[in-house]
């Protein structure tokens, strides 16, 4: 029988970092030799979909509300990579009872083992829903940025998360560095705060620089790494899918699991 696959949850606290510009890019790179599905986890405000450029008739909301198998709303989108859409304007999913949030784990777990990477695009803020999807997943890259407003959220998500579940494997990745000093930088600042007063720092797992090339790549609605290949910030992007293609130390726990079942 085929493993599951990975479940990757990318979360930030606070929107604006670029998450779900990595998300979709990494995706396609690592698309190039493993079968990816992309879930976008910001449930009632999708984003995922016109980053792509996609036009999705069928989205987790469907799902939700039982109108369609989790199958039936995945649509493919560039490199061949596989999209699960979110809803648009939905705010009633944003704060899911957990049985509800339920109909979504259930087939996505079951689904984990048609594919080799699943990639959650987690929807910003600590809302209940917001942590109960990020907890599902097996590890968790939390995006920030040099930002001091964007590394005080990046420390309270961690703080929540961890606090839920204490052994969650948790990697941090610095966006819109100007160089990897800046990077290493603001990783050392979220890391000093963390293991001060939570006993813990996720370990710096990649850095990705500026690009203007960024904006040119989203108004065509394509990734940086099919629109700009060689440029520095794609090269950093295929590394980080290269990296993330590897397996956690620990999987989601069967508990879990069993509660997304009841």
């Amino acid at each position: 029988m085929k493993e599951q696959a990975v479940i990757t949850g990318f979360v930030s606290g606070k929107g604006g970092v670029g998450k779900t510009s990595i998300v979709a890019n990494i995706a396609v790179a690592a698309a190039r030799n493993r079968r990816v599905l992309v879930v976008d986890g910001d449930l009632g405000l999708s984003s995922l979909d016109v980053f792509l450029g996609l036009k999705t008739e069928r989205t987790i909301a469907h799902v939700l509300a039982g109108e369609c198998e989790l199958e039936d709303a995945i649509v493919e989108g560039p490199g061949g990579i596989h999209v699960l859409g979110a809803a648009t304007a939905r705010s009633d999913l944003t704060c899911l009872h957990p049985h509800a949030l339920a109909r979504l784990l259930v087939p996505l777990f079951a689904a984990s083992r048609a594919y080799d990477l699943i990639f959650v695009d987690v929807g910003p803020g600590v809302s209940p829903t917001v942590v109960s999807l990020a907890l599902a997943c097996d590890r968790l890259v939390l995006v920030t940025t040099p930002e001091p407003t964007s590394l005080a959220d990046a420390y309270a998500t961690l703080k929540i998360v961890t606090r839920e579940r204490r052994d969650v494997e948790m990697q941090v990745v610095v966006n819109f560095a100007r160089d990897a000093q800046e990077a290493r930088d603001a990783h050392a600042r979220l890391s000093r705060v963390s293991s001060r007063f939570l006993e813990l720092a996720p370990p710096l797992l990649c850095e990705l620089v500026k690009d203007a090339r960024y904006e040119d790549a989203a108004k065509r609605q394509t990734p940086l790494v099919q629109a700009f290949p060689t440029a520095t910030a794609s090269r950093q992007l295929v590394r980080l899918a290269d990296m993330l293609q590897r397996r956690p130390r620990s999987r989601r726990p069967v508990a879990m699991e069993t509660r997304a079942e009841v």
